[in-house]
């Protein structure tokens, strides 16, 4: 969604974006407890290693003792994103003292 208008004699636009599913790349920190916790070591480690870490763990593995040492981790994560910006635009002629004091015939200001 994306709109444009005016405010006074200021120029106003924006825009809305919504990505279902959007990929984000996971962090090395991420990615190293996901493996970790996914080859059973934090299980080895006892209750200590899975109190610590194992609760950090954000991407969706658990771990299986059948299948240590042949597990892949995927880095990324998808989720709903949402974004937005919004930005105005204003427009000075001659007539304002400092477009005329630089000698300038039209000046633009961006925010």
């Amino acid at each position: 969604m994306s709109f444009a208008g005016t405010i006074g004699t200021w120029g106003v636009q924006g825009e809305f974006t919504y990505r279902h599913n959007a990929p984000f790349q996971a962090d090395t920190d991420q990615i190293t407890i996901a493996s970790v916790t996914q080859e059973c070591a934090f299980a080895a480690a006892g209750n200590i290693g899975a109190i610590l870490y194992e609760n950090l763990n954000t991407i969706p593995v658990h771990c299986d003792p059948n299948h240590v040492g042949n597990s892949r981790i995927s880095g990324i994560i998808e989720n709903d994103m949402y974004t937005g910006q919004i930005g105005s635009t204003a427009t000075f002629t001659n007539s304002e003292w400092f477009i005329d004091a630089i000698g300038a015939d039209l000046g633009h200001l961006r925010a």
